[in-house]
């Protein structure tokens, strides 16, 4: 692809996206039951503690941090995946992108602005967005559509694999991935 005539950019294929994608899975999932039960333990004894204590035979357990801890771990994940899901949103980079030092752009090799890249990070986590708002709403619908657009971004993501490496996230805004230094 051609860049103001002189300079060649070229697009990031299907290894290195994957190889972010599993960094970040990573990153995510080890940061998140990292921090996740030692928060979520301390704030589970300061709420639940004393509901806890009152039953006989639980003040010694340390309940309220035990359960604390389990929903520490599965609310930490989940909070450090929109964060990371944000962080592309904003800045085009994604903890694993960053490691491997790529960035979304615009399909010419421009920077994208923060509205196609915020776009673009929320249509690729269509299942989860779908999926926290059912359960907040209590509409299964909506998290039935969000398992069908997940599957949709799944499966676009093996357009990659074409010549013009593009998913189809991708397609859709009109964004592309490429290496951090070589953008302009």
């Amino acid at each position: 692809m051609e860049n103001e005539g002189t300079q060649s950019i070229q697009r990031i294929g299907f290894g290195r996206r994957l190889g972010a994608y599993l960094l970040d899975g990573l990153t995510v999932g080890i940061l998140g039951s990292v921090i996740g039960p030692f928060a979520g333990a301390g704030l589970g004894e300061l709420i639940l503690g004393s509901q806890l204590s009152a039953i006989p035979g639980m003040e010694d357990l340390g309940m309220g941090a035990v359960l604390g801890g389990m929903f520490g771990f599965v609310g930490g994940t989940i909070i450090l995946g929109f964060l990371n899901m944000l962080l592309e949103g904003v800045i085009g980079q994604t903890i694993g992108k960053m490691i491997l030092g790529i960035k979304v752009g615009n399909q010419d090799g421009s920077t994208a602005d923060i509205g196609k890249m915020m776009g673009r990070a929320c249509l690729k986590s269509i299942n989860g967005i779908c999926t926290l708002l059912a359960a907040l709403v209590g509409v299964d619908a909506i998290a039935t559509i969000g398992s069908i657009g997940g599957l949709v971004i799944f499966v676009g993501c093996f357009l990659v694999l074409g010549g013009s490496k593009l998913s189809i996230h991708d397609m859709v805004t009109k964004t592309a991935i490429y290496r951090k230094g070589e953008m302009v």
